[in-house]
C-alpha cells in the first residue's frame, strides 16, 4: 500500500503468490522452475519474474544445463573407442607392427524427449595409433590418440566441444585350444 505524509511518500510493493512451476510446459522446465524459485530474490529470480510466459519457458530451457549432461554422454562414448581400435588392430601372428586408425561419426541423443529434454547432435573425429608385439600366445599393444567431440542442442542454442587425449594398452594371452584372455585399460 501507499503511505503519505507532508514530506515523504512511501510505497510498499509485494510480489503476488504466483508460483514459477505452473508456467513450465515440460517436466524438465518444471525442475528448473523449482530451482529458480527456491533460489529466492536476486538477479536470476528477478530476470525470470519479469518475462512473459513464453520468455519464462525460454529461460527455463536456457538454464537447464542439458549441454553439460549431453557432453558427458558423448565423452562416455569415447572411452571404448581406443579399446575397440586396439582389439581390431591386434597382431594375429608373431612379430611387431604399427597401426593408425581414423574415424568420423555423427549421431544424436533423444532418449528422454517425453520429459522435455532436447535432441543433442554429436560430431566425433578421432585419430588413434598404436604399436603391437606378439610372440607365441602372448600379445601386447600400446596405443594413444586424440578424440574431438562437438555437441549441439539446437533447440537450446547450446554448444560444447571436448578434446581428449587417450592413452591405453592391452595384454592378451591365447592358448592353442582357442581360448583367449584380454585385459586392457586406457586413460583420457
Amino acid at each position: 500500500g501507499m503511505q503519505r505524509n507532508p514530506q515523504a511518500v512511501g510505497l510498499r510493493v509485494r510480489r503476488n503468490t504466483s508460483q514459477f512451476r505452473p508456467v513450465a510446459a515440460k517436466p524438465n522446465q518444471a525442475g528448473v522452475a523449482c530451482g529458480v524459485q527456491a533460489s529466492g530474490p536476486g538477479q536470476l529470480y528477478e530476470a525470470v519474474l519479469a518475462q512473459s510466459a513464453y520468455g519464462v519457458r525460454q529461460a527455463y530451457d536456457a538454464l537447464s544445463g542439458e549441454v553439460y549432461a549431453s557432453t558427458q554422454t558423448a565423452i562416455l562414448g569415447q572411452r571404448d573407442r581406443l579399446q575397440d581400435a586396439m582389439a581390431s588392430n591386434r597382431l594375429r601372428t608373431d612379430g611387431m607392427g604399427c597401426w593408425l586408425d581414423a574415424g568420423k561419426s555423427w549421431g544424436s541423443y533423444d532418449q528422454s524427449f517425453s520429459r522435455g529434454s532436447a535432441i543433442a547432435s554429436t560430431d566425433t573425429s578421432d585419430l588413434l595409433g598404436g604399436f603391437n608385439w606378439a610372440r607365441g600366445p602372448l600379445g601386447l599393444t600400446v596405443a594413444g590418440g586424440r578424440v574431438i567431440d562437438r555437441v549441439e542442442i539446437n533447440e537450446r542454442t547450446s554448444k560444447a566441444k571436448s578434446k581428449s587425449w587417450l592413452l591405453g594398452g592391452q595384454i592378451a594371452y591365447g592358448s592353442g585350444l582357442g581360448l583367449r584372455a584380454v585385459a586392457g585399460g586406457n586413460y583420457a
